[in-house]
């Protein structure tokens, strides 16, 4: 429980610095959005999740302690496995590209939380990466890796 209250206390007060510090982000008055709009749309959100984990945190201290007590961690080895995974997806995307780099990524962390359901499966690797191909390159103009070779050629189709 405490660790929670400092790890959502520490994001807190970091999304909250970091929205302030987006904001003295030089602006340009070309277009509507400058470019603190982004950092400052997720540094917002940050603050907002933090917000809640801290005030649960708070209401709900006794049943934290109770299950805390209870509960053991099935799977210590998670951790690490969607640390590793992470890392790959990262250091991969040149080479493959954003597309099929976030495909993979997607279902490497399903497989290893244990997420079998088939259908909410494909719906949500396929749609959260078409939406961030249609957010990041279309509408915010933000260029993502394309890859080399094929990987790049399958990048060209989406965007």
């Amino acid at each position: 429980m405490s660790m929670n209250l400092i790890i959502a206390a520490g994001f807190l007060l970091f999304s909250a610095w970091m929205f302030f510090e987006a904001g003295r982000f030089p602006v340009s008055r070309a277009t509507a959005v400058g470019p603190e709009f982004w950092p400052q749309i997720v540094m917002g959100g940050m603050f907002v999740f933090s917000a809640l984990l801290v005030i649960g945190t708070v209401i709900y201290r006794r049943q934290y302690a109770a299950e805390s007590l209870q509960e053991k961690q099935p799977y210590p080895h998670n951790f690490w496995l969607v640390l590793g995974c992470t890392a790959a997806y990262v250091a991969g995307m040149e080479w493959i590209g954003f597309v099929v780099a976030t495909i993979l990524f997607l279902g490497a962390l399903f497989w290893i939380l244990k997420f079998r359901q088939t259908k909410p499966l494909l719906l949500v690797i396929f749609g959260s990466t078409l939406f961030s191909v249609l957010l990041f390159p279309r509408l915010l103009g933000i260029p993502l890796p394309r890859g080399t070779g094929l990987f790049r050629t399958i990048s060209l189709f989406f965007y």
